[in-house]
């Protein structure tokens, strides 16, 4: 996670965009060498993100059962954490308010909509999260969201990846608007999350309407025409880095795995892959350490867990 610094926007006014400026191209602008490196980048390309293999929450889909963890170190029960039955969307609304220190919201995330939270402090959390993001949905969700904004309210919404230069450059816009403006990279939705603290101004923040009336649907914008920080490119790059070397190692890591282990992680993918199989319900589970990172297999049911 990092946190556009206020020193890198200070120089900038409402006005930072003037849009005749705006360069708009038919197909999508590189990643920057600027924004990532290029071998990290190349080697991330080849994986497949979408296996379950690197989704290490996948187990926050299912039932929250009573289990013991059997160890001669120590024991875990349901009472030690307790995981909704809404699904990995109620965990990662919690890791993500926690992440950025926001009063907790029993809720869930729902998509393609804006949701309006009052806060302790009587200020409002407005949230929306779009199911595949785009800068031109974000564009015109920010032209809703503005609608309801008002100072020391506060957002939270997903975001595109920071390989190229207009996604930075339109959090560069978003943050003038903020006392803060938080990046952290979800891995249990596999994307970036934004969080505009507070609205310190209201002035001209219809800039996002301007953008989007003049912003045609099947075009690409190139540049935004923002100067961006040599502090920021550095902060951008080294976050996505993070991002690319995390699924590197763990892709190294599964490689790298014990026979036993590659065994257990085999059953427990076809028991899942397959229709026909029976699930053992409320088992009992007996664990075994998996190692892939901190993960746990039940050598009963085979199903794999994260313990916290």
């Amino acid at each position: 996670m990092f946190t556009i610094p206020n020193e890198t926007v200070t120089n900038y006014n409402h006005d930072i965009i003037e849009l005749e400026n705006i360069i708009v191209t038919a197909k999508e602008s590189r990643p920057s060498k600027s924004l990532i490196s290029c071998e990290l980048y190349t080697e991330y390309l080849l994986l497949n993100l979408d296996l379950e293999i690197f989704d290490e929450y996948s187990d926050f889909q299912l039932k929250s059962s009573n289990f013991q963890l059997k160890s001669s170190d120590f024991q875990l029960k349901s009472s030690d954490f307790q995981l909704k039955s809404s699904d990995k969307y109620s965990f990662a609304f919690s890791d993500i308010l926690n992440v950025f220190k926001i009063d907790p919201i029993d809720d869930t995330i729902s998509f393609n909509t804006i949701n309006i939270y009052e806060l302790n402090d009587n200020k409002n959390l407005l949230v929306c999260f779009e199911t595949t993001p785009t800068l031109y949905n974000t564009c015109y969700n920010l032209t809703l969201i503005v609608k309801e904004l008002s100072i020391d309210d506060s957002i939270v919404i997903n975001y595109v990846d920071l390989f190229r230069f207009p996604s930075v450059e339109f959090l560069i816009l978003l943050k003038i608007f903020f006392t803060k403006l938080k990046v952290y990279y979800c891995k249990i939705l596999k994307q970036t999350i934004i969080y505009g603290k507070k609205c310190n101004s209201l002035t001209n923040i219809n800039i996002f309407q301007h953008i989007y009336s003049k912003w045609n649907k099947n075009c690409n914008i190139r540049q935004f025409g923002i100067f961006i920080d040599s502090n920021i490119l550095m902060l951008v790059k080294n976050f996505n880095d993070y991002i690319f070397s995390y699924y590197l190692d763990l892709s190294v890591k599964l490689y790298n795995l014990s026979i036993n282990d590659k065994k257990y992680f085999l059953k427990h993918y076809i028991q899942k892959q397959s229709r026909t199989c029976t699930l053992i319900k409320d088992c009992n589970h007996v664990f075994k350490v998996f190692n892939l990172l901190d993960c746990f297999i039940c050598i009963k049911c085979n199903e794999l867990f994260m313990i916290y």
